[in-house]
């Protein structure tokens, strides 16, 4: 029987200027165009997003991308490496290992073919107190999100394929994170994008779930790592109303457009619901 072979994607991630502060990231990539971002290469079995996320909150990984990484970069790639003299830390791409150990500059990296932005679809549910907007945001789920709070935070939203009805979706993302059914009118808000990339498009609908009866879907994920055993997660371990000022500081940094671009003043221009009609429960 033919050996199965593990396909690995090699990945690149735009990492934030003050990651040049550092003698030992300067040292190691001598020829890097000044003009151009710092980015890192590496590769992996898993998703890229995925991979990037676990660097993120150091799950083996690269110090120079916890701390600075930006974003994922899906439109370049990694041209062919030039060979390793002397163990130079640009000489990434001679295997796995060296490729997710090492820092790279932009000598590396050349436009490749562009990919398909992933696509989400979410809604932002809001109620008004005393003439102030307050918001309803899920915490994911899951190990790897387990001891964050400010800046984890989400709208609850979901993937969507081509030829799918956004606004559909999103509310179908809706009802499997909260439980919770949202009924219009639906205001579409100014679509954002977050550091892996993906694109999130968003409507605002007046409701009033309970969050203490959330409802979420599970999934299962190989928790120790490379234990060998699956756990269940929910995708969605709780919800919570927020003003707009705690939301702020609660939600994904990338999604605060959708809370700013509400409180400037959607809520006062959306008809209101007649009691009981919005998020109602299915």
């Amino acid at each position: 029987m033919p050996k199965k072979v593990a396909r690995h994607h090699v990945y690149v991630i735009e990492l934030d200027p003050a990651v040049l502060e550092h003698a030992k990231f300067r040292a190691a990539n001598p020829s890097r165009d000044p003009r151009k971002p710092p980015l890192y290469v590496g590769m992996t079995g898993l998703d890229p997003e995925m991979r990037f996320e676990r660097h993120k909150y150091g799950v083996k990984d690269n110090q120079y991308v916890r701390r600075y990484g930006v974003r994922l970069r899906p439109d370049l790639r990694r041209a062919q490496p030039p060979a390793l003299r002397g163990g130079a830390a640009h000489g990434v791409g001679v295997g796995a290992r060296a490729a997710q150990r090492r820092v790279c500059g932009v000598a590396e990296v050349t436009p490749g073919r562009k990919e398909m932005a992933k696509t989400s679809a979410g809604l932002l549910m809001f109620r008004l107190r005393n003439g102030e907007p307050e918001v309803l945001l899920v915490h994911p789920g899951g190990p790897f999100w387990a001891k964050k709070d400010e800046g984890a935070w989400s709208i609850p939203k979901g993937e969507f394929q081509a030829g799918e009805e956004p606004l559909a979706a999103a509310q179908r993302e809706f009802a499997e994170e909260t439980g919770c059914r949202a009924q219009g009118p639906f205001i579409p808000l100014t679509p954002i994008t977050q550091r892996s990339g993906k694109v999130v498009h968003a409507w605002a609908v007046e409701g009033d779930c309970d969050p203490t009866q959330l409802h979420s879907n599970l999934f299962s994920l190989e928790w120790p790592p490379k234990s060998g055993k699956h756990q269940q997660f929910p995708e969605v371990d709780r919800a919570e109303w927020f003003s707009v000022p705690v939301a702020l500081q609660k939600i994904i940094p990338a999604q605060r457009g959708f809370v700013t671009e509400l409180a400037a003043g959607t809520a006062s221009r959306v008809p209101r619901s007649p009691p009981g009609d919005a998020g109602r429960r299915g």
